[in-house]
């Protein structure tokens, strides 16, 4: 994984200081998010993602690896992720549902957030599963799912932080 280091070395920082910043919002309004129905979901949302993209990156990080098994670890990982992040936005759509809130309607963001998690997911199992067949360059494919991954978690700590209040 030579040439990537300083990039993964940013992003576990990045994933890490963007947690805290995530944590910070819920404790803020945790009273909030706890009566408010399908917001603890997401509130877990960016958490699952950003925790996930640090793992990713300091495995990335682990020297003297061969990529087959940079690729093996980067895959169980993107197949955790993609079970957990599931079982949240299930959650969330029967939240949802059982509120009688439309998903389609203009002021729900529940597709727009599903897409997202499905990209990222998609994004980091083509990742590990290319890096596993022995293919370096599969971690090009990190790029994009980090840059998703991260938009998703600051429109869900937007929402925690700010918009929880209007």
């Amino acid at each position: 994984m030579e040439g990537w280091h300083d990039f993964f070395v940013a992003q576990a920082g990045a994933a890490v200081a963007f947690a805290g910043l995530v944590l910070v919002s819920i404790s803020i309004n945790l009273e909030r998010i706890v009566k408010e129905p399908g917001l603890v979901g997401r509130s877990a949302e960016p958490l699952v993602i950003l925790f996930s993209l640090f793992v990713a990156s300091s495995l990335l990080l682990v020297p003297d690896q061969s990529t087959r098994a940079y690729g093996i670890e980067l895959l169980a990982l993107a197949i955790a992720f993609s079970i957990v992040i599931t079982f949240v936005l299930r959650i969330q759509r029967a939240v949802i549902l059982g509120a009688g809130v439309d998903e389609r309607a203009p002021r729900s963001s529940f597709p727009a957030r599903a897409a997202l998690c499905g990209i990222t997911a998609v994004l980091l199992l083509a990742s590990g599963a290319t890096t596993a067949l022995g293919h370096e360059r599969g971690v090009f494919l990190m790029l994009p799912a980090v840059i998703t991954g991260f938009l998703l978690a600051f429109l869900d700590a937007w929402v925690l932080l700010i918009e929880i209040d209007r």
